[in-house]
């Protein structure tokens, strides 16, 4: 989307500029099942996340954390950076931070999925694996046409609200 329309999303277009603002969620979640996970990502232009204390994924457009995105048993991402193997228990309830912003304006957009090993998904036309998108409410979100290929209807990890400062 266009820049100026991300202050519009969050309902603050006349408390914020197009440029130059940041989106911190938090909270504590717990995976839908046992197993291995990933988070894979993209943004225009920052999107950082931080799980269970430890960095795990920086899919900013220009990298400048020096974030290293690790190999996959799924050959091709297209663009997206894969984040650092996490093993997670279902019903244990893990902390997250997920930082997103716009800094120049111009177009804004980011992507925050997830794999699970293991788990065969369906590639799409261009042979890239269409992966769930990382939600954490039985809501369906719908893909933009520019969008990348991702299942919108997938699973559903359980939150907590963080605890008020």
């Amino acid at each position: 989307m266009n820049a100026v329309e991300a202050p519009k999303a969050y309902g603050v277009e006349n408390e914020v500029k197009s440029k130059a603002w940041m989106a911190l969620y938090r909270g504590k979640v717990s995976p839908p099942k046992d197993g291995v996970y990933r988070f894979v990502g993209l943004a225009d232009d920052i999107l950082l996340v931080q799980f269970n204390g430890g960095f795990v994924l920086d899919g900013s457009i220009h990298n400048r954390t020096g974030f290293k995105s690790e190999s996959s048993g799924i050959k091709n991402y297209g663009s997206l950076v894969v984040g650092k193997r996490m093993e997670l228990i279902a019903n244990q309830f893990y902390d997250i931070k997920i930082a997103i912003s716009e800094a120049p304006g111009g177009n804004f957009y980011a992507y925050l999925l997830f794999e699970q090993e293991g788990v065969t998904y369906k590639k799409n036309d261009k042979g890239n694996p269409v992966l769930p998108i990382f939600r954490i409410a039985n809501s369906k979100t719908e893909p933009d046409k520019n969008a990348i290929d991702f299942m919108a209807d997938g699973p559903v990890w359980r939150a907590l609200p963080a605890p008020k400062y």
